[in-house]
């Protein structure tokens, strides 16, 4: 993709889920070091998350957003998943944790207005699979695919599926909605 896009590679560990307002605060002054004013952002795993928190407190800045195998928050263990499953089947969604500073974008997904792309790989676990799904009907302009298997101990690679799929992605023309002008 490197022929068509100029592509910056942010490589780290992801931040607990109590440090993403400050790691995306970090970030977005980095970028503005870069001086780099709109981009299209990948996020792949827990790497996703950081994007969609970008995505919500940045909205200029995103004019795209790659999910690769997404989740709300960064790795969620096995008991916040379990505890997922119990809230989705009480009445009215009530929720069994206390309020705290960790970051979790299901709230907010409907506030994301630049497309988002949501890929999720063939032989992903239920719950990313549940995941992804999650954020594509809360998204009001995704699109959803599922590729191959593309992963090495490296990391994501691209396989020509997903290579076409990003393309396909990124010559969409992209529009600001409307309602995100603001008079002042």
């Amino acid at each position: 993709l490197a022929a068509d896009f100029m592509p910056y590679v942010l490589s780290a560990v992801p931040p607990p889920q109590s440090e993403v307002f400050d790691f995306v605060a970090r970030l977005s002054a980095e970028l503005a070091r870069l001086k780099i004013k709109r981009a299209t952002v990948c996020g792949f795993g827990s790497g996703g998350t950081v994007a969609q928190a970008l995505a919500l407190m940045e909205p200029k800045f995103v004019r795209r957003l790659i999910l690769l195998d997404p989740t709300t928050r960064v790795a969620p263990g096995w008991i916040s998943r379990a505890v997922d499953r119990v809230e989705r089947m009480l009445p009215l969604g009530l929720p069994l944790r206390p309020l705290s500073q960790n970051f979790d974008s299901r709230p907010f997904l409907h506030r994301l207005r630049c497309p988002v792309l949501i890929l999720t790989q063939r032989g992903a676990s239920d719950y990313i699979v549940a995941q992804s799904r999650y954020i594509a009907s809360k998204v009001p302009n995704s699109w959803v695919s599922t590729v191959a298997d593309g992963t090495t101990s490296a990391g994501p690679f691209l396989t020509p599926e997903l290579k076409a799929r990003l393309r396909d992605f990124l010559q969409a023309p992209t529009k600001r909605p409307q309602k995100n002008i603001v008079a002042v």
